[in-house]
């Protein structure tokens, strides 16, 4: 027992010419004592030539191991890689098969006062987080977000995100220009276009999804709705901005009407408007303000 447990702590030495470990009496005195070349008792004496790497040393070199060491490394980091771009490709080939359905609009309002960094969401009634002036993609609810953000993975992100390009086949422009709503990209060369929709009056541009900037069918001019107001009617479905023609809004049925369709009146004592189908409106001879008929 004891000499087995004795074996069994014994240092080995590997073999340069058949690379296996052997304890110290498989060797001569001189080959034990040897650094780098060694040969065992049994391949000297089988005349086993020993096999020497590219520095003259024998296989257990260490800048070989390291070097074998850092190839097999590289090459996982590469079939790591693969795996990646396959699985990428693969998820998008299943979102290009099976598409979400198309967001409503105050979905998209509620996703534009939604800060990406903290998560913070606005209500509706205040105004829209803005965007990076450099992509025009990432909302900060605040200037410290950004910060924060642009210290992350966004300084080197960015320019990536900026450079996008036309991405139908053969165009041969590279105009582009983003929604300032949902900060999607078009081309303005080609007919992809045709689908954004620039204010007359400001830089703003806004896409046919978002809606953010309306045209009016009298001047023909689109205006966004910091700008200048643009009602639809509901009974023509055409758009009329305020300084072209008055649209109002009827308080009972609900429903936008220009003063050709249906007139629209305001009472001055319950402070709504009704179209004359709903509630019928008469002026005071006296005072001259309107009244509904029930007040």
């Amino acid at each position: 027992m004891a000499s087995e447990s004795k074996a069994e702590h014994d240092p080995t030495k590997s073999c340069s010419a058949c690379g296996n470990y052997k304890p110290r009496v498989a060797f001569g005195k001189k080959q034990w004592s040897a650094r780098a070349v060694r040969r065992c008792r049994e391949c000297a004496d089988s005349g086993r030539t020993v096999t020497l790497c590219e520095h003259g040393r024998g296989r257990d070199c260490a800048i070989c191991d390291d070097a074998a060491a850092a190839a097999a490394a590289s090459a996982a980091m590469a079939a790591a890689a693969r795996i990646d771009a396959l699985a990428t490709r693969v998820a998008e080939t299943r979102v290009t098969r099976a598409a979400p359905p198309e967001m409503t609009r105050r979905q998209r309002r509620i996703l534009r006062r939604v800060c990406q960094v903290c998560v913070r969401r606005g209500p509706l009634s205040e105004e829209r987080f803005p965007v990076c002036g450099g992509c025009m993609r990432r909302r900060y609810c605040s200037e410290s977000c950004q910060v924060r953000d642009w210290g992350g993975r966004h300084s080197e992100m960015c320019a990536l995100m900026a450079e996008k390009r036309c991405e139908t086949p053969a165009c041969p422009g590279h105009i582009l220009k983003r929604c300032d709503d949902c900060a999607s990209v078009f081309c303005l060369v080609c007919e992809n276009g045709d689908h954004l929709n620039p204010c007359s009056m400001c830089e703003r541009a806004s896409c046919e999804d978002c809606w953010g900037v309306r045209y009016c069918s009298s001047c023909h001019n689109p205006y966004c709705e910091d700008c200048r107001l643009v009602m639809h009617c509901g009974e023509c479905f055409k758009g009329f901005c305020d300084n072209c023609k008055m649209v109002g809004f009827c308080s009972l049925c609900k429903t936008p009407y220009c003063e050709d369709c249906r007139p629209t009146w305001f009472c001055s004592i319950c402070d709504e408007q009704f179209c004359d189908d709903c509630r019928f409106t008469s002026f005071c001879e006296d005072c001259g303000e309107p009244f509904c008929e029930e007040c």
